[in-house]
């Protein structure tokens, strides 16, 4: 269950700074959440109990931003942004249930426990990050352009899918067997067990570059009217510091999902009903997210992927017998 309570204040602008013309909005937003789940936490086994449980959290975000749009000429613009932005965790990393393990003997290593477990978080906090973003604009020939823009983004509260975190499993102490007993009053009667959890461990930044181009063959001619070609590429630099609460040493990995550099091209005929196009997109291998065995997921690595797709069609045109239909072969 989760309640989102937003209010937030924002100014539009549009004025003139010398002979640009500026426009844009400067605004905050004020976000408080009350989060809640309930669930069921059982050992593992035949005939096993389980048990209710209930928890939550209840925080506030403030989220600034603002816009800046700048009318350099007609065909020149730059833009400039800055914000501060949430995106909240997946329902099922929220989950209050999870599942125990109790061992029949003390650890020789490790966290001096017979208790282990996994599940959800339910004080589990949103992906927050603060984010900077410019760009520069040029735009000719009617539908033609070419701009370039970049961002940067301060990765906050990162969600590690697979954290441990400490729980307390007092709860199942009575149902513990004869071996279990004698070995959980070998740990000290400690009810403490670690449990693998998504908990918000991670930090990290990713950079961007991305150029555009739209070019109409008619500003090359005429002749050439309805041709056309598109094609952006963009460099991404993204790092992820993933720690633990409860000891000191600390990984690194890519944010999951984005390639280094990703390339996508249309080459296009539009005109009169018919069209035709060829695309092609490339990116480099990224750190992706697979289901695995009972609906699970986990991170592989991918290969570098490019896929080539086709379309050619015809619309009918206004005024023909069969106006509305259209015919496309992909």
């Amino acid at each position: 269950n989760e309640k989102v309570y937003t209010g937030y204040l924002r100014a539009d602008l549009d004025t003139m700074l010398g002979s640009v013309n500026m426009t844009g909005n400067i605004g905050t937003q004020l976000v408080f959440t009350d989060q809640s789940s309930e669930g069921f936490n059982s050992p593992g086994g035949i005939g096993v109990v389980r048990t209710p449980v209930s928890d939550g959290a209840k925080y506030a975000d403030f989220l600034p931003s603002a816009t800046f749009n700048f009318d350099l000429s007609d065909s020149f613009k730059l833009r400039f942004g800055a914000a501060r932005t949430l995106t909240r965790a997946r329902m099922d990393h929220l989950n209050a249930s999870y599942n125990a393990s109790i061992s029949n003997q003390p650890p020789a290593t490790g966290f001096n426990s017979i208790f282990r477990g996994d599940g959800g978080n339910p004080k589990l906090r949103p992906y927050r990050a603060w984010s900077v973003d410019a760009s520069a604009e040029y735009y000719f020939g009617g539908a033609g352009y070419v701009s370039i823009a970049t961002y940067y983004k301060w990765l906050e509260d990162f969600v590690n899918p697979s954290s441990p975190v400490v729980r307390d499993f007092s709860q199942l102490v009575p149902s513990l067997s004869p071996d279990q007993r004698a070995a959980f009053l070998a740990t000290g009667s400690n009810t403490l067990g670690l449990a693998s959890s998504p908990d918000n461990t991670a930090n990290g930044y990713i950079f961007g570059v991305e150029a555009s181009l739209s070019l109409p063959f008619s500003v090359f001619s005429q002749a050439l009217d309805g041709f056309g070609f598109q094609t952006s590429g963009s460099y991404t630099d993204s790092k992820l510091t993933v720690f633990f609460r409860d000891r000191p040493d600390t990984f690194d990995v890519t944010v999951p999902g984005l390639s280094e550099w990703v390339v996508n091209s249309t080459a296009y005929f539009e005109k009169a009903g018919f069209e035709a196009r060829l695309s092609h997109r490339f990116r480099t291998s990224y750190l992706a997210e697979f289901i695995g065995i009972s609906a699970s997921r986990g991170f592989r690595q991918t290969y570098d992927e490019s896929i080539f797709d086709a379309q050619i069609g015809y619309r009918f045109q206004p005024g023909s017998a069969l106006e509305g239909l259209s015919i496309t072969l992909q």
